[in-house]
């Protein structure tokens, strides 16, 4: 059983003269599960927020993301809408564009809903996060795909721009639970394939045309892995159906 306890479209996010500040708390329930639907965002240009009266939810498929609560820096000249939430205005205010990627990616991977702790958790509530944290491990374990922002949700950052994620505390369980682990950067080379030398070799899904990609975790860092550190433009190839960027040619 579900409801939709919080909607708001995202024109009026879009084009508010500041960062408005999103709040739950008078509409939620503490101690339960929710999830932000994907295709009510992408179609429907709605932020929708159901609440579950049970969890695990047997038929409901969701993607986890992981990601920096205060990730890298941008350019507020140029930085896309973004919003706030109250009880978390510690962090980094989330990018709608940003949420625009990972809905694609989660409903390309067959996951209906996202479930991503800023907003699905009550922030102003201790009695919810002490729930939610004894909850954490299997919300990773129980969804279809979890999918990582290195550089926090303010924007999506390249493969060769160093992050913080890696050095998280959650990033071991959020990396370990969950079936599937993808990384969404930015990438403006469309799909194919990437590999170093015959050791790392993975898939480049692209998300949006000259804006985003998506690829394995796992193979992600097969490619960064080694004694020696790693030049991505000179050792990263990628082969497309449409072209060849040989090693050593700049493209990340």
């Amino acid at each position: 059983m579900s409801e939709i306890i919080f909607q708001i479209s995202l024109e009026s996010l879009i084009h508010s003269e500041t960062i408005q500040v999103l709040d739950i708390t008078p509409v939620a329930t503490v101690n339960r599960f929710r999830l932000i639907n994907c295709t009510r965002y992408i179609k429907d240009k709605t932020l929708t927020i159901y609440e579950f009266l049970d969890f695990p939810v047997p038929w409901c498929t969701y993607a986890a993301i992981s990601y920096v609560w205060r990730g890298n820096p941008v350019d507020e000249s140029t930085i896309g809408p973004r919003f706030a939430v109250n009880g978390a205005e510690d962090g980094d205010p989330i990018g709608v564009d940003v949420l625009t990627h990972v809905c694609t990616a989660a409903l390309r991977e067959g996951a209906e809903y996202i479930w991503i702790d800023r907003l699905c958790i009550v922030q102003t509530s201790k009695q919810d996060k002490r729930w939610q944290i004894g909850q954490m491990f299997d919300i990773y374990k129980r969804c279809r795909i979890c999918l990582v922002l290195p550089g926090g949700i303010q924007r999506l950052v390249g493969l060769d721009e160093p992050t913080t994620w890696i050095n998280r505390g959650w990033t071991l369980q959020e990396t370990l639970a969950p079936p599937r682990v993808e990384v969404i950067y930015a990438w403006k080379w469309g799909s194919g394939l990437y590999y170093r030398n015959n050791a790392g070799r993975g898939n480049i899904i692209e998300l949006f045309p000259g804006e985003s990609a998506m690829s394995p975790l796992s193979t992600l860092f097969s490619l960064y892995s080694g004694s020696e550190p790693v030049n991505c433009s000179v050792y990263l190839s990628v082969v497309s159906p449409t072209s060849f960027h040989p090693a050593g040619s700049k493209h990340t």
